[in-house]
């Protein structure tokens, strides 16, 4: 009734939720000859987000004269993303402490359009910004298919990383984030 009297408070308790969160984009390269249309390059970008379970998920991966040329243009993008396994620096001592974290995970999608496609993603994010992240994929044929592996960037780019982990290349331009919230 009377407006100027109108006021109170509320408190209100809220549990946290734990997020952790794998994002970025950039390109892994191989210099081949004096042309740069020549190079091996192999982008990416994308974002996984993993809130209490519910996860929301979106990479691509593009090739460009990768696997003998045979995937000039191939395209890799995902449908859903599951796994997701990382680790902060402080619990492993093989990791480096810079590093801000490892982060491992699976993925459903297309390539070149065609579906049930799978892949793997592995990466590393040391400090920011970029100074030594890395990151490996592995792209699988369907598994009616015989699940045969299609691509690895081990094959192009060997072992690049000198922290724990499996055959990860350094990127040669953009930026892995790993977070952790609890």
């Amino acid at each position: 009734i009377y407006a100027q009297n109108n006021t109170g408070g509320l408190c209100v308790d809220v549990e946290p939720v734990a997020l952790r969160s794998v994002n970025g984009g950039g390109q892994i390269i191989k210099e081949i000859g004096s042309k740069a249309k020549d190079d091996l390059k192999v982008s990416f970008g994308g974002h996984l987000d993993d809130i209490d379970g519910g996860r929301v998920c979106e990479w691509q991966v593009n090739f460009h004269n990768v696997g003998d040329n045979e995937l000039d243009k191939a395209k890799f993008h995902t449908t859903d993303c599951f796994d997701l396994t990382t680790w902060p620096p402080d619990t492993h001592s093989d990791f480096d402490p810079q590093s801000d974290g490892v982060a491992r995970f699976y993925a459903n999608g297309t390539f070149n359009g065609e579906p049930d496609y799978s892949a793997i993603f592995r990466m590393e994010d040391y400090t920011e910004p970029r100074v030594k992240d890395t990151i490996r994929i592995e792209i699988y044929a369907p598994a009616s298919e015989g699940g045969a592996l299609v691509y690895d960037t081990l094959a192009d780019w060997g072992y690049e990383s000198d922290n724990v982990g499996t055959a990860r290349a350094l990127l040669d331009s953009g930026n892995i984030q790993i977070m952790f919230y609890e």
